[in-house]
């Protein structure tokens, strides 16, 4: 397969300023593989208006989602399920979190209002696989892909209660790696990071 060649420019430089969210996230160790706390390809700091929502471990075995609205003080979410890798941390567009996470992307966290992260209800009703991307597009539909071996996927529709509207399964000729999931109005797109898992 033929590969776009990328060329790059001179840096541009560039202003920031570093703000502690917390002082445990992700380095304890309470029963997980210790190298759960990372995931290149998700989605885990999203701004909607003047909020600020992220998605944050807290130890090797469970996720915070953590809110700021304006030059506010951050909030913490209660722990949310135990989980074995990381999560992807959407924004629909009345301004609510969601978290999908879980084994295989298999529970949703629909946070209850917006710029708050102190309730949220759960949903179980659908499965896709490991290494998964989310998107949501300005429906409200979630779009979940991922997997090695093959590309497990499903949608969500809120008009069914976060249930899949559509799912299934698309077979790998050869294993690949983190799935980057974007939506494009009403289609889904879903990219694959192949050369990590491709000898050569």
């Amino acid at each position: 397969m033929e590969r776009t060649e990328v060329k790059y420019g001179p840096a541009v430089e560039a202003k920031f300023d570093i703000e502690r969210i917390t002082t445990s996230a992700g380095h304890i160790l309470r029963g997980g593989s210790g190298a759960s706390c990372w995931g290149y390809n998700q989605s885990n700091i999203v701004r909607h208006d003047d909020t600020l929502y992220a998605l944050s471990w807290r130890d090797d075995l469970s996720l915070v989602l953590y809110c700021c609205v304006g030059t506010g003080p951050w909030q913490a979410s209660p722990v949310l399920p135990p989980v074995p890798q990381n999560g992807n941390v959407l924004v629909d567009d009345q301004g609510r979190a969601h978290v999908i996470s879980g084994d295989g992307a298999s529970w949703h966290a629909v946070f209850d209002r917006p710029g708050q992260v102190s309730s949220f209800t759960m949903r179980a009703y659908a499965k896709a696989s490991s290494r998964f991307g989310a998107a949501i597009n300005e429906n409200g539909q979630i779009l979940v892909a991922g997997g090695l071996a093959q590309m497990a996927w499903y949608v969500l529709d809120p008009i069914a209660d976060y249930q899949p509207v559509r799912q299934g399964t698309i077979v790998h000729q050869e294993h690949r790696g983190y799935n980057f999931t974007v939506f494009s109005g009403r289609a889904g797109h879903t990219f694959s990071s192949d050369d990590y898992f491709v000898r050569g």
